[in-house]
């Protein structure tokens, strides 16, 4: 089917169906789903109708009456998305109310007013005739016209600037000097998207220009190859040992393994050197000392957690007991009552089993007085906590510890200090 083009006042002889622009625009109804979004436009204009035809309430609130069947004709949809559409304007976005008017009669439809608690500036409160599209009403439509988004002000629709906007261009070239021409348009389009009043004019520009300078932080700085920001490390890291390329040849491994390995050891070997020139590491002995110190100092740190976990240990079983202890005293004083008998033991028996392991462990505790669980709590609390310290330095010292006996056995290699002298240092570590 081929169609024909609009010609002069042709394009203004529909009727429309009015979405308010608000919809699109504000935060409040983003999670709205277009097709909803278009039935409450349907709904505003079947509102217009009732109120005309006097469909009020006793309150004066205008209401209208759209079946299901209705809504399937109009959305071009099914029932079950008819339904879905309605309960999410009334549940979700709020928009509509529905009252059940029962005996098999459609409900009534009450479509909300929505402008509290929106910007205002999204609204006019009257309509005024168009001049230049005043005479060509037609028969249907409505005598005051709907709002011409080619006259009013859109989010995002000037791409170049005039002295009409309200800014001199003199003022407007001044700020893109100072600011750049993207930061400027898009001071100019809030002020003009939000209607602030006064707010048009170079010094409010140019103070908030500067303020998003200040708040707005600066991106990371990428890499030219990729999209990726470049990572930048403080110091050298070495992770790898140098190769022992003697003995891999000795194992079956050809030229072509040696060449690379040779490449290797020298880049390796060159990190080694930056890595303790940034630590200011310049003999053997000095590394050797660090490196011991280092490992011992981790050796009395995992002692030293290992220790703080059984202690929680033991606070968590010890606190179990008092309570256990406290809640079967009472079974246990009836029991004792009772002549230990057995039928009272069989009735009890869980109970006094828990009693009789709680006065046990408080034996072999050897404490001479019981602390409280308060007491158990706080120091359960102080022992986690230096725990933790403790585990967050031993984690970062493993990580410099082998760094360390990295460059450490690299340096050996590289002043050939004999394995025998080496296998004596460990011992002596050890």
């Amino acid at each position: 089917m081929n169609f024909d083009y609009y010609y002069g006042s042709e394009c203004e002889q529909f009727a429309f169906y009015r979405i308010p622009k608000i919809l699109f625009m504000e935060d409040t109804f983003a999670e709205i789903s277009v097709e909803a979004k278009m039935l409450y436009g349907i709904l505003l204009d079947r509102m217009q109708l009732s109120a005309r035809n006097g469909w009020m309430d006793d309150s004066g609130r205008v209401y209208i009456v759209f079946t299901i069947e209705q809504i399937q004709e109009a959305m071009g949809c099914g029932n079950k998305k008819a339904i879905k559409l309605l309960d999410e304007l009334e549940k979700e976005a709020h928009l509509i109310e529905r009252k059940r008017c029962g005996m098999g009669k459609p409900s009534q439809i009450y479509v909300k007013n929505f402008i509290t608690g929106v910007s205002n500036g999204h609204f006019k409160k009257w309509q005024n005739d168009i001049s230049r599209s005043g005479k060509t009403t037609f028969q249907g439509m409505s005598k005051r016209h709907g709002s011409n988004t080619d006259t009013n002000n859109i989010d995002y629709s000037n791409t170049d600037y005039s002295e009409s906007d309200g800014l001199a261009v003199s003022d407007y070239d001044e700020l893109v000097d100072e600011f750049g021409k993207e930061e400027v348009d898009y001071q100019i389009r809030k002020i003009k998207s939000k209607h602030y009043k006064g707010c048009l004019n170079k010094e409010t520009i140019r103070r908030w220009c500067q303020e998003r300078k200040v708040t707005v932080p600066k991106p990371k700085k990428k890499n030219k190859f990729t999209d990726f920001p470049q990572r930048h490390y403080s110091k050298e890291r070495i992770n790898y040992s140098l190769i022992d390329i003697q003995k891999k040849l000795q194992e079956g491994k050809g030229g072509g393994y040696q060449r690379w390995a040779k490449v290797f050891n020298v880049k390796q070997t060159a990190k080694t050197i930056l890595f303790l020139q940034e630590r200011e590491i310049y003999d053997y002995e000095s590394l050797k000392q660090i490196t011991d110190s280092a490992a011992d100092r981790m050796t009395e740190l995992g002692a030293s957690i290992k220790a703080k976990e059984k202690r929680l240990g033991e606070i968590r079983a010890l606190k179990t007991h008092i309570i256990n202890y406290a809640k079967t005293r009472d079974v246990y004083v009836e029991y004792r009552k009772s002549g230990y008998s057995k039928k009272f033991f069989e009735a009890h028996r869980e109970e006094l089993a828990l009693h009789k392991a709680a006065k046990e462990a408080f034996t072999q505790s050897g404490l001479e007085k019981l602390p409280t669980v308060k007491q158990l709590n706080q120091e359960f609390y102080e022992i986690l906590q230096a725990k933790k310290e403790e585990y967050e330095e031993y984690r970062k010292l493993k990580d410099e510890l082998r760094e360390y006996q990295i460059a450490r056995k690299n340096m050996e290699i590289v002043l050939d200090i004999p394995v025998v002298e080496r296998d004596r240092d460990k011992e002596r570590s050890r």
